[in-house]
């Protein structure tokens, strides 16, 4: 089935419900997107996301298919520990892409590797993340050429060495075929998922809490798909759940 990107980005960027508006932006000194001035502040039941949509783009029909870049990790200026080991970052690099991934193959769409006409490819900042170092210097050791083979237990492993007091994502739409920007976004985190006000994530709330945010964004496509009627809010864990599956052919 092919229809329009503009749709579908407008709807999946931009589905909203009444809410107040946070009087400042989360992205203060964050330099992930190519330029913060251009969101615009969208209310949501759960949480706040600030949403650009370029205008003069002139969509071609997308085909469903979905290339996710390996996330790129921001730590916090005001993160209690500044700094990570590299093996440390690419697992919650990863982990956040194999989550993300999964919610919108959940919803139907395929995660591809190679780009082409009508795919859409999406870049993942992890960002404003905030660590703080259990100070088990034995536990954080590791041996050359120790590889962990799944992205659970590479997350599971990093936990035991750091704890995540906060994370947001933030997302880049570009045309994968020109590589033009389509859309960029920042999508805050709701109250209906566990790890804010500086608590301590477990390995199961930093994963409600991603796939929360992966659920989001796959509800705003499926958005683009049905009638305005039909649309729902999709910071809303429970609408999302009762919706049953909308087809791509």
């Amino acid at each position: 089935m092919r229809f329009s990107l503009r749709k579908l980005l407008v709807a999946a960027l931009a589905c909203g419900a009444a809410g107040s508006l946070q009087a400042q932006p989360p992205w203060s000194g964050q330099t992930f997107l190519p330029d913060y001035s251009l969101l615009k502040a969208i209310p949501t039941k759960h949480g706040q996301d600030y949403v650009f949509l370029d205008q003069s783009f002139d969509p071609k029909s997308i085909n469903g298919q979905v290339m996710i870049d390996q996330p790129e990790v921001l730590i916090s200026p005001g993160s209690p520990y500044g700094g990570a080991k590299p093996d440390d970052l690419k697992a919650i690099a990863e982990f956040v892409r194999g989550r993300v991934g999964a919610q919108l193959t959940a919803r139907g769409y395929q995660v591809v590797d190679a780009k082409g006409d009508g795919v859409i490819y999406l870049r993942i900042g992890i960002t404003d993340l905030k660590l703080k170092n259990k100070r088990t210097p034995i536990l954080a050791y590791t041996p050359v050429g120790f590889v962990l083979h799944t992205a659970v237990k590479a997350m599971e492993a990093f936990l035991q060495k750091m704890d995540i007091t906060n994370v947001e994502l933030q997302g880049e739409w570009l045309d994968a075929s020109s590589g033009r920007q389509v859309a960029e976004g920042v999508a805050t985190r709701g109250e209906s998922v566990p790890g804010g006000a500086g608590k301590k994530m477990s390995y199961r709330d930093f994963e409600t809490t991603i796939d929360d945010l992966g659920a989001r964004f796959a509800c705003r496509m499926d958005n683009a798909r049905v009638a305005q009627e039909q649309r729902i809010d999709c910071s809303d864990s429970q609408a999302r759940q009762a919706r049953a599956p909308i087809p791509l052919h």
